[in-house]
């Protein structure tokens, strides 16, 4: 489902999948939120703070090639009463190949 939200570049989409982020030497399981052509929106464990590079490896479909990028943390949102938190990632590099099966998913969820 499409979400169009006054001020971004690219409408979000529904999605929830799991993604594998790392922060220097930490492994963190998440999962998605939203996605768009410039961003992602995760729900993770730990607290990151607003403009932290992480990696991540997210696989949209089974059996697909994951996609592979880095993102910079834009804000950050505590969920409910436990230690979870709502991030907002911006893609700052994301392979040519990774965004083409990021194009192709979004294509296909319209």
């Amino acid at each position: 489902m499409e979400q169009a939200v006054e001020g971004r570049q690219y409408a979000r989409f529904d999605c929830r999948v799991p993604v594998l982020c790392k922060r220097g030497t930490l492994l963190e399981n998440s999962l998605t939120r939203d996605i768009s052509k410039g961003g992602i929106g995760l729900l993770v464990q730990k607290f990151v703070p607003k403009d932290t590079n992480l990696i991540m490896e997210l696989s949209l479909a089974p059996k697909t090639e994951p996609i592979l990028a880095v993102g910079k943390v834009r804000w950050v949102r505590k969920v409910g009463y436990g230690d979870r938190y709502r991030l907002g990632m911006q893609f700052t590099d994301i392979s040519q190949s990774s965004k083409t099966r990021l194009s192709e998913y979004l294509a296909a969820e319209r």
